[in-house]
């Protein structure tokens, strides 16, 4: 028996049947169908193993694939299709863009508050609130506007520009989670801006809110050639999958001969027992017994042929 794998009250049942069917009198009728049996039962083992092996198979391009278990580098057990991608194979790959995607996403949605704030801010009442993310994200696109010289530079988050702005002073070390952000304090801050550098308050709004909406769509056309490669990833890993399960539904040429070679051999030591058996048992009662109609042959199998499946006098 194999431990943990064939249980002993499975196997004398079996040896029970096949020797019940046969019948056998006397020591020597009783060895041959004890052979009958064994070799019977090694030949639903070998049938258990091709499923096993083919199972195994197919639980590796499962673990392969999975979402969590995707490889930083290609498994080398499966080897990438002709033409794939230099950056990998499409399973390592996919993760990869998705991440992408996601942080894609994450930053054209932090900026879609700023823009709706460039485009609404000379309408709103100067005591409508606002939310800090939409004013840092504001303020950011007037600095980039500002006409200076490649050594100036404005820090809008300095403590005492916030200050004049209407900030308390609690409030300063986290400026943009104060929840007191007007309208007002926004055009205040972009008139002081603008006029430290002598532009026009109107120009720099108008030039941050078309930089802002350009920023936008090619964030937004990023996000969309993103899902395309992230559509077209998905399909080579289902492609890749389904093959791998088709050339994994049989086991590998080595491995299959082996088994094939081991069945065959069974094979003759049982039907070489069945024939002895069924000659004695003729004899035994009296009936003529011709030569056989088949030579049983027996052909040396290399003595490591899949001793594995083999294993054990009494299956």
């Amino acid at each position: 028996m194999i431990p943990a794998i064939e249980r002993a009250e499975d196997w004398e049942d079996f040896h029970k049947g096949i020797l019940e069917s046969l019948a056998p009198a006397g020591a020597l009728e009783q060895a041959l169908a004890e052979r009958v049996a064994l070799c019977s039962w090694r030949l639903r083992r070998v049938a258990r193993y091709e499923t096993a092996v083919t199972a195994v198979g197919l639980e590796r391009i499962e673990e392969h694939f999975r979402p969590k278990a995707c490889p930083a580098q290609p498994n080398p057990g499966f080897l990438p299709t002709p033409g794939e991608d230099e950056g990998g194979p499409p399973e390592v790959r996919l993760p990869k863009v998705l991440n992408e995607l996601a942080k894609k996403r994450e930053a054209v949605q932090l900026w879609e508050g700023s823009l709706r704030l460039l485009g609404e801010l000379s309408g709103l009442p100067a005591e409508a609130p606002l939310d800090g993310d939409d004013v840092y994200g504001a303020l950011e696109d007037f600095r980039s506007e500002l006409p200076m010289a490649e050594d100036e530079s404005f820090d809008f988050e300095d403590r005492g520009f916030l200050a004049g702005l209407g900030l308390p002073e609690a409030e300063l070390s986290a400026p943009f989670d104060w929840q007191g952000w007007t309208a007002g304090m926004v055009r205040q801050a972009l008139q002081a801006m603008a006029r430290k550098f002598k532009a026009t308050p109107e120009k720099v709004l108008d030039q941050a809110l078309k930089g802002r909406q350009e920023i936008q769509s090619e964030g937004k056309a990023e996000v969309r050639a993103l899902q395309r490669q992230v559509k077209e990833l998905r399909e080579q890993v289902k492609a890749k999958q389904d093959r791998l399960t088709r050339e994994r539904l049989l086991a590998d040429g080595n491995t299959l001969q082996k088994v094939s070679r081991y069945e065959a051999h069974l094979s003759r030591q049982l039907y070489q027992a069945l024939h002895e058996l069924q000659r004695l048992q003729a004899a035994r009662a009296g009936q003529p017994v011709p030569l056989p109609a088949a030579l049983d042959v027996t052909v040396d199998a290399p003595a490591n042929a899949l001793e594995a499946l083999g294993n054990g006098e009494r299956g």
